[in-house]
């Protein structure tokens, strides 16, 4: 008996190329610009500290829309950022992240590359970013089809103390190799670091000059009693250039170097006088001090009595005065 073959029916389809505008990940945007001006800084002596950040958030860096979901893509910036040098390894959300300085004193900056895509897995992903070489990322699409990618940094303290930095300009060019069509994206970080100088503490300080007999001051100018003043300033560092200015606390208009005395006071014809190396200081002209030291150190002073009119009446006599330090 011949039997007939079987039959074996194949079925199948053939399937339209997706358009070449599908999942063509566009930037819509091409910046990320941020300026954040001067920038005034604690003045912190300890390492490692935090001290300011900025950069954009996503919605104002480098967007993209029609990106393919779930995909790993190739993403390269080429950084144009001279002067900065790698110094050590900072802490930055429970990792260690290069961190680079301007110079010997200069606080710190570390670069971060921020990626976000819709539905990705912790909603971002972020990486170092060196400064000084070109830099590769491998960045997720996740479940979406926008995407935005943008540089920001963080300023640390160096560790002791730090110097200004000049406005600077951090910029880099990146691009999509997978999607040339975009062209070059530009990011670009604008600020200056100031660091306000730390200030030296002056004590209030009281004197009490021994009492003297009227015929220790015969006459109009003649001065008797004179004892040190000295007076107690700290300093937090070295190097701070100091300018000292006194005055009258009862008439900041005086320029001379007698005090005007307080209320209550019973004696007449003398007044008490304040000296500085030897001679009458003048009221609300300053001085330079020189360069301080850190820690405790003394300015030199002295008080005595003046004899400044012809009736010369017993009694007390006190004055104020006030000491104003300033920096270079």
């Amino acid at each position: 008996m011949r039997m007939d073959p079987p039959i074996i029916l194949i079925t199948g389809a053939l399937l339209a190329s997706a358009s070449a505008g599908v999942s063509a990940c566009t930037v819509v945007s091409a910046n990320d610009t941020f300026d954040a001006g001067e920038v005034i800084l604690a003045n912190e002596t300890r390492p490692d500290i935090v001290l300011f950040q900025g950069g954009n958030n996503t919605s104002g860096g480098i967007r993209f829309s029609g990106c393919p979901w779930s995909v790993w893509l190739d993403f390269e910036s080429i950084p144009s950022m001279a002067g900065l040098t790698y110094v050590r390894d900072v802490p930055f959300r429970g990792r260690m992240y290069p961190a680079y300085g301007w110079g010997p004193r200069s606080p710190l900056i570390a670069l971060v590359f921020f990626q976000r895509a819709q539905l990705a897995p912790n909603g971002g992903v972020d990486y170092p970013f060196n400064p000084s070489s070109s830099n590769s990322f491998r960045v997720s699409t996740g479940g979406g089809d926008r995407m935005e990618v943008v540089v920001r940094f963080f300023i640390y303290s160096r560790g002791g103390q730090m110097t200004d930095v000049a406005p600077v300009s951090l910029m880099s060019s990146s691009r999509f190799p997978a999607y040339p069509a975009n062209g070059s994206m530009l990011h670009a970080l604008s600020f200056s670091l100031k660091i306000p100088a730390p200030t030296c503490t002056l004590s209030n300080t009281s004197l009490d000059l021994a009492p003297v007999a009227a015929a220790q001051l015969p006459r109009v100018g003649h001065a008797a009693g004179e004892r040190a003043l000295r007076i107690g300033m700290h300093c937090p560092r070295d190097g701070a250039k100091v300018e000292l200015t006194l005055r009258d606390a009862l008439d900041p208009a005086n320029q001379g170097s007698t005090l005007t005395p307080v209320a209550g006071t019973s004696s007449q014809g003398a007044a008490i006088q304040l000296m500085r190396s030897g001679q009458p200081v003048q009221f609300g002209a300053s001085w330079v001090h020189g360069t301080a030291h850190a820690g405790d150190q003394t300015i030199d002073l002295a008080a005595r009595y003046l004899r400044t009119g012809t009736a010369l009446e017993p009694g007390t006599l006190q004055g104020q005065a006030t000491l104003t330090a300033t920096y270079r």
